[in-house]
């Protein structure tokens, strides 16, 4: 059996290596339809001879002399199905496995028509008027009749005839438009009814492949391939969502993140993936008391997914249920013992002032993690609050040596020196936690402190001025920076 390619050049296909412009598509398409080449497929092809009414001068009452491509088609798939689409007037080609639908790509129910034709569509190939309008409203007709696994492929990107889309809605280009989606998993809405239609398939897309001119080293992509889903369209709809919902919170509209996570809740109610995302949507909106039940609802589905029970303890212990945030840590199953987990229980168990536990927690957890720094640090912290200040500041220093960038690790470390004696000691590290974290007020009211213990008043005052600037209502520093003024006088 002859390739497509060699098919291209005995029919005079511009989808060749020889012919017109030479597209050298044949020789992607060969690798996308060789498995379907002996099915009984649906193939619609839009627009079939070059030279249509997108080139100037030339009307859609043109005569038409050949349909190669066409011809190509049906070789290719000898079992296969050809529909055929265009402005132009092409009744006169005939055959057992060929029809054709005249009508414009700008009208919605020429597509519809079209559709009706096609029924299930296997492989679509736009090569109509390259305008942008009628490429996206053909694909927001057309994309949601292709099979589950099916193919929609919109050919030269590149180029969009100008004196043609003068005359048409005003429309982003295909390219750009499809970029949109890949970066944003959604496409750009300009509030149009055509925007409504390409939202509507989009939780219909398995994947979009942009695809450079096969016969140049020209890197802009010259078609896009573009695969049908496959699965319930109920689930894809809500996995969509919940995939829309990350990107929109990655650019800081959380309560947006909410709607799309909710819309996905609302398809897929019982579904894990779909209760986590949602509560963790509603999490970044500080939505806790509604994010709580949604967790909540999570865990129980997944009792062994530590990220699930990790986000409902955040969620308890920011409504001021920390008990319940520690029971639920304290309860959870090995496998959902994440690192994450584990530094936020020792942390509940700092909170709760139940220091014994949290160093016993964070023993027996440093056992199997020895170069955890946050586990050293939460130790240090437990072993102080019990009053084993030398074995606090050992551990301190401990967890500054494994993570010598945590600001959190160095000012209580410099908290320790200075309470054992060590101003010095504490100064240097609270300067070297303010490097790493400038806005950290903590750091600069213990650096104050330490230049007080030094008898350098005027740096210290700056040190608690600096604190102030940061939180300028606190009245520990309020008294401090107070305190180190009147002993200047």
């Amino acid at each position: 059996m002859d390739s497509l390619t060699a098919l291209a050049r005995r029919f005079g296909s511009d989808k060749g290596i020889v012919h017109g412009d030479a597209h050298g598509y044949s020789l992607l398409y060969e690798m996308f339809f060789r498995p379907l080449r002996d099915r009984a497929i649906t193939l619609v092809e839009l627009g079939l001879q070059a030279g249509g009414p997108e080139v100037p001068d030339i009307d859609a009452d043109r005569a038409v002399s050949d349909v190669p491509s066409v011809r190509m088609w049906l070789d290719y798939f000898p079992r296969g199905r050809i529909v055929g689409f265009d402005i132009s007037d092409f009744s006169a080609f005939t055959g057992d496995r060929f029809c054709f639908v005249r009508g414009d790509a700008g009208v919605a129910a020429d597509l519809d028509r079209l559709a009706a034709e096609a029924g299930d569509i296997d492989i679509v190939i736009d090569d109509a008027s390259h305008a942008s309008f009628h490429q996206q409203l053909a694909f927001a007709v057309l994309f949601p009749k292709v099979t589950d696994g099916g193919l929609y492929i919109v050919e030269d990107l590149h180029w969009q005839p100008a004196h043609y889309e003068s005359h048409l809605p005003p429309t982003p280009k295909t390219a750009d438009v499809l970029r949109h989606y890949l970066r944003h998993r959604r496409f750009p809405d300009d509030g149009s009814d055509l925007s409504a239609r390409l939202a509507a398939c989009e939780c219909m897309i398995g994947g979009i492949w942009p695809v450079p001119d096969p016969m140049s080293s020209d890197p802009a992509p010259k078609l896009a391939v573009i695969q049908k889903n496959v699965g319930d369209p109920e689930m894809l709809r809500a996995y969509h969502g919940h995939g829309l919902s990350r990107r929109i919170a990655e650019v800081g509209d959380f309560d947006s993140a909410v709607d799309s996570a909710q819309a996905s809740l609302r398809a897929c109610p019982h579904d894990f993936e779909v209760l986590h995302n949602t509560g963790v949507m509603l999490l970044l909106a500080n939505r806790f008391g509604e994010a709580a039940p949604v967790l909540h609802s999570a865990v129980e589905r997944n009792p062994a997914s530590p990220d699930a029970r990790l986000n409902l303890c955040v969620a308890l212990h920011r409504l001021g249920r920390t008990d319940e945030a520690v029971d639920l840590a304290r309860t959870a199953p090995s496998e959902a013992r994440s690192v994450a987990l584990t530094r936020l229980f020792a942390q509940l168990l700092l909170l709760t002032n139940d220091a014994a536990a949290a160093e016993r927690e964070t023993r027996a957890q440093l056992a199997g993690r020895p170069g955890d720094p946050l586990l050293r640090l939460y130790r240090a912290k437990a072993l102080a609050a019990l009053g084993r200040d030398g074995e606090a500041l050992a551990m301190a220093e401990e967890a500054v040596a494994a993570a010598p960038d945590s600001a959190d690790a160095r000012v209580f470390f410099a908290l320790l020196s200075l309470k054992s004696g060590h101003a010095g000691r504490a100064e240097a590290e609270c300067r070297r936690a303010i490097e790493a974290a400038p806005a950290l007020t903590e750091a600069h009211w213990l650096l104050g402190r330490a230049l007080s213990e030094l008898g350098r008043g005027e740096e210290a005052l700056r040190a608690f001025q600096s604190a102030l600037a940061l939180r300028p209502d606190d009245e520990i520093l309020l008294k401090a920076e107070a305190a180190c003024r009147a002993a200047l006088r």
